[in-house]
């Protein structure tokens, strides 16, 4: 990706030296060859330390709302989702955010990649997937892992790896590459199962969960100062980790991002116990498709899916009639 990380370096030195911008937020070069971090730069000379590889998954609309404005901003397809969604719900003004676009064929998950072995990964010289294969150096040695292989979950069912939302686009657009039918596979499998099989499901899951928070934290969309699982009175939620509570923080959470939720996949990429979380979040958006045509962070002229109103929508009583 050399080019595209030239363009994305002279687009953003090109909006710092302009003065267009105060801060341009992207990725830099992490202390290991397959790690990157978001960077802040503020100044052209900054900006030379701006990268774009397949390790560079983070969802970087996270951090636009606390950014020094007017503020520029790398975005993958998911990325200019959610801030089409932060600018419906009035976060942050258009006119101060300049947003660079980058068409993403899928970030690397690194578990799926050669070696397992976490020794050899510290041995690690090189991580390079400009030749359509992902190419792990370590030892001297060279792993092969075919792209398709390679990639996150979330990337091998993305819907819009080309941003729709962009000043500047940074390369030629891609199209999808999961089928319509393919990218709900494991909600149908769970929507198959009878309900209590299904809470059981879900609560043995959320046993796992530490309440770290890092599902919270990391998502673009949870901006909240007072999130219901930190209030202390009333008490709505137990700060100790309990299944049952978990099932609870978990559902307002999945909840709370209907029709917001782009699947970014931040959360669960971003658990540490493995929870498969992004199935919530694809449930409610499946169900939004469905029932009302609606995909969150496609248009930000409209209003937030939660306040629109159509005469043509259904109003079912509780009792299934009209």
């Amino acid at each position: 990706m050399p080019d595209t990380e030239q363009r994305i370096r002279e687009e953003a030195k090109r909006a710092l030296e302009e003065k267009r911008v105060a801060c341009v937020i992207g990725f830099r070069q992490g202390r290991k060859p397959w790690r990157v971090t978001p960077h802040f730069a503020t100044t052209p000379e900054q900006a030379e330390k701006l990268i774009w590889n397949g390790a560079c998954a983070a969802n970087l609309a996270t951090y636009v709302i606390a950014a020094p404005k007017p503020v520029a901003v790398i975005l993958k397809g998911c990325d200019a989702r959610a801030l089409a969604t932060l600018l419906q719900e009035h976060q942050i003004e258009r006119d101060q955010v300049y947003a660079i676009g980058v068409p993403c064929a899928g970030m690397v998950d690194l578990s799926r990649l050669e070696p397992a072995n976490a020794a050899i990964w510290e041995s690690v010289t090189g991580l390079d997937g400009a030749g359509g294969d992902m190419v792990v150096t370590a030892g001297g040695k060279e792993h092969r892992v075919p792209r398709a292989d390679a990639l996150l979950a979330r990337c091998r069912a993305c819907a819009h790896p080309t941003p729709a939302l962009y000043d500047v686009l940074v390369g030629d657009g891609i199209e999808p590459a999961a089928a319509e039918g393919e990218r709900y596979t494991r909600v149908a499998e769970i929507e198959a199962m009878d309900p209590l099989a299904r809470r059981q499901y879900w609560l043995a899951q959320f046993e796992r969960c530490i309440r770290c928070n890092a599902c919270r934290n990391v998502c673009p969309l949870c901006y909240c100062r007072d999130c219901i699982a930190d209030i202390r009175e009333p008490r709505f939620v137990a700060r100790q980790p309990d299944a049952e509570d978990n099932f609870l923080f978990q559902c307002v959470r999945a909840w709370h991002a209907a029709g917001r939720c782009v699947d970014c996949g931040e959360c669960e990429r971003a658990c540490p116990m493995d929870i498969p979380l992004r199935e919530l979040g694809r449930k409610l958006e499946k169900e939004l498709r469905d029932l009302f045509g609606y995909e969150a962070g496609m248009d930000t002229e409209s209003p937030p899916f939660l306040a629109q109103f159509a005469d043509s929508d259904e109003e079912k009583s509780v009792a299934g009639h009209e």
